[in-house]
């Protein structure tokens, strides 16, 4: 879950060369909103939130959309065209409340597909770098921490087998350390601090800049109604798309107006904790509130952005 937003932060950090404490506090920002994003898809607050285990991340997308608006208009732009398109996304929602239960059970089938084959390439640029030419390292210890995972649920039972993500991800962690992979070092800083509040200054607001990440904003809607049916059904409860959809995506545009005002990209609901809940049969969304309420706790950390 931590994975995305680090990576997220520094993609952008790098494309536009912002400075080391710039850097930590949009790192802070970005863990803050996705652990607030959880909390709020989690447990909900009046008609914000589905009150599902769902967990919520730097859109991948968006991200690409967010940095090509940041290098051809600039970044305070860039920050306008995130908060006009959170703008139009809770616009929209009464209308497309009236219309979603509409849909048939193929259209939603096909978008859980599509959901599937954007995860797999999301982990793959992990593992292999943006430009896809991944060190053999980093491609061999990926290979590990899945024979890992795999390994820990086909040959333990019980709760050792529900965990089996935590012993591959803890596999590879050990790992990556011993051979020089990863290390660990002291972050020097105060305990706690909040990220700074527009970052690039005052938002700019351009239509025609902003278009791109407005259209998108649109098309989450579907992916939003794959993920919300799925989920349901992952849990046992009746899909109700006309009554969680609206309640997920108005959820998602309010964090992404937060995310405007601290320098982030839109903040979209992820589907990865579904099949993680799948896997390993936990599937309360109090447990995902528990993981939002850690990440929040880690924005604020300092030493954590700084490490």
């Amino acid at each position: 879950m931590i994975a995305a937003p680090v990576s997220t932060v520094f993609l952008v950090a790098g494309t536009l060369k912002m400075p080391p404490p710039a850097t930590a506090s949009l790192l802070s920002a970005v863990l803050l909103l996705c652990g607030a994003g959880a909390l709020l898809q989690s447990l909900g607050v009046w008609r914000i939130g589905g009150r599902l285990p769902f967990v919520m991340l730097p859109g991948g997308a968006a991200t690409a959309l967010f940095l090509q608006i940041a290098q051809e208009h600039g970044p305070a732009t860039a920050s306008g065209a995130v908060l006009l398109a959170a703008a139009l996304l809770l616009a929209v929602l009464p209308l497309y409340a009236r219309v979603v239960s509409l849909f048939p059970p193929l259209v939603m089938g096909v978008t859980v597909l599509l959901i599937g084959i954007a995860m797999i390439r999301v982990a793959a640029r992990l593992v292999t770098g943006p430009d896809g030419t991944g060190e053999p390292r980093a491609v061999l210890l990926a290979a590990l921490t899945v024979a890992a995972t795999v390994a820990a649920y086909v040959f333990l039972r019980g709760v050792w087998r529900q965990t089996s993500v935590l012993i591959g991800m803890a596999t590879g962690t050990f790992v990556a350390v011993t051979t020089g992979l990863g290390t660990f070092v002291p972050a020097v800083g105060s305990g706690f601090a909040l990220p700074a509040f527009l970052p690039f200054g005052t938002p700019r607001f351009d239509l025609l800049a902003a278009l791109p990440l407005l259209v998108f904003s649109l098309t989450t809607l579907a992916e939003i109604t794959g993920q919300t049916v799925l989920n349901s059904e992952t849990v046992g409860r009746v899909p109700a798309p006309e009554r969680d959809v609206p309640r997920v995506a108005r959820a998602d545009a309010v964090v992404s107006l937060a995310g405007g005002l601290f320098g982030t990209s839109l903040m979209v609901t992820s589907a990865e904790n579904i099949g993680i809940g799948r896997l390993t049969g936990v599937r309360s969304r109090f447990v995902t509130a528990g993981a939002g309420a850690l990440l929040v706790a880690l924005g604020l950390a300092t030493p954590v952005s700084r490490a």
